[in-house]
C-alpha cells in the first residue's frame, strides 16, 4: 500500500526470567529478591546458587547472541540507528555490550551447543534459569514431575543506564499475503477471520503452545487472566501482558541476520575477556562490508 509492505503481527517475543524457586529458595532468596532485579544481582544471585546447590544460574550457546539482543532492546537500543545506518559505536550499544561481557566472563552458566542441548539444561533439571522468550513455556511444562518448581520474573536490566527497562523483546513472528499468491483472496480472509478476529483461538494456542499472541482483545479473555500451578500459582500470562507493555520499541532493520553474525563472531573473545572496543571496531567493520 502506498509503495510500502505490510504485515499482520501474530505472537510476541516478550522476555522474562524463568527460574527453579527451589533452587533460589535454597541459595537463601525469595521471589520478591528476583523482582526487577540488574543483570548484575542475577550475577551475584547465579553465584551462590551454585554455591548452595551446585547448579549453575544458566546455560548459554556462544554461538548465539538472544541474551545480547535482550540487553540492547531493553535500554531502547538496535543495531541500526532509525534511517537505516549501522549504530554499532552508539553509547546504548557499547552499555549493552559490556553488560553481555561481563555475563560472558562471570562463570554462572554452562556453554551448550545448539538447540536441544540449551533446553536440555534446564528441563533435565541440571540448570536453574533461563533469560529467554515466553513462548519457552511450552519446553518447561513438558516435564510434568516439575510442576510448582518454577517462577517467572521479569527481564533483568542493565544496571546505570538511562532508560533501561526490565522488559525486553527477542523475536515474534508476523503473517504476509505475497501479492503473487494464486489464492490472495483467501489467504486475506483467513487471517482476517482468524487471526485478527477469533479469541478463542487466542486463549488455545496461549495455553497449548505458549504462543503469546499480539492481538490486543483477545487479552481480555480467560487464558491471559489464569493463574498457573506449574510456576507456582502465578498469573503467568497477565504478569508477560503487563511487561509487554513496557518493552520499548525498535526499528529491526534488513540488516539484522548480518549484525546477529557480527556480534556472534565476537562471543567466544568475549567470554575470554576480550576487549569490548576491539569487539566494536570489529563489528561495526564485518556489519558495514555486509550492508554494501
Amino acid at each position: 500500500m502506498n509503495g510500502k509492505t505490510y504485515s499482520l503481527p501474530f505472537d510476541s517475543g516478550d522476555s522474562g526470567l524463568f527460574y527453579r524457586s527451589d533452587y533460589v529458595t535454597q541459595a537463601g532468596y525469595k521471589a520478591e529478591d528476583l523482582n526487577n532485579i540488574t543483570w548484575d544481582k542475577l550475577i551475584e544471585i547465579g553465584k551462590a546458587v551454585e554455591a548452595k546447590t551446585g547448579h549453575k544460574m544458566l546455560d548459554l550457546d556462544l554461538n548465539d547472541d538472544g541474551i545480547f539482543r535482550i540487553m540492547l532492546q531493553s535500554v531502547g537500543g538496535w543495531f541500526f540507528t532509525p534511517d537505516g545506518k549501522s549504530d554499532i559505536n552508539s553509547p546504548t550499544f557499547k552499555a549493552a555490550l559490556t553488560e553481555y561481557a561481563k555475563l560472558l566472563q562471570s562463570g554462572i552458566y554452562k556453554p551448550v551447543s545448539g538447540w536441544a542441548e540449551y533446553t536440555g539444561g534446564f528441563t533435565s533439571g541440571e540448570i536453574a534459569a533461563t533469560v529467554t522468550v515466553v513462548w519457552i513455556v511450552g519446553t518447561i511444562k513438558s516435564v510434568a514431575g516439575q510442576s510448582g518448581k518454577w517462577a517467572v520474573a521479569p527481564t533483568p536490566r542493565i544496571d546505570g543506564v538511562k532508560g533501561a527497562t526490565n522488559a525486553s523483546n527477542l523475536g515474534g513472528s508476523s503473517w504476509y499475503v505475497l501479492s503473487s499468491s494464486q489464492n490472495k483472496a483467501t489467504a486475506i480472509d483467513f487471517l482476517a477471520q482468524v487471526w485478527g478476529k477469533d479469541q478463542d483461538f487466542y486463549q488455545k494456542i496461549l495455553v497449548g503452545q505458549g504462543a503469546f499472541g499480539t492481538y490486543l482483545p483477545a487479552r481480555e479473555g480467560d487464558a491471559f487472566k489464569a493463574s498457573d500451578a506449574f510456576f507456582g500459582g502465578e498469573p503467568v500470562w497477565l504478569n508477560f501482558s503487563n511487561w509487554l507493555a513496557q518493552i520499548p520499541p525498535v526499528n529491526f532493520g534488513t540488516f539484522t541476520n548480518e549484525a546477529d553474525a557480527a556480534v556472534n563472531a565476537q562471543i567466544a573473545g568475549l567470554a575470554k575477556g576480550g576487549s569490548v572496543d576491539d569487539a566494536i571496531k570489529a563489528i561495526d567493520a564485518q556489519l558495514k562490508q555486509q550492508m554494501q
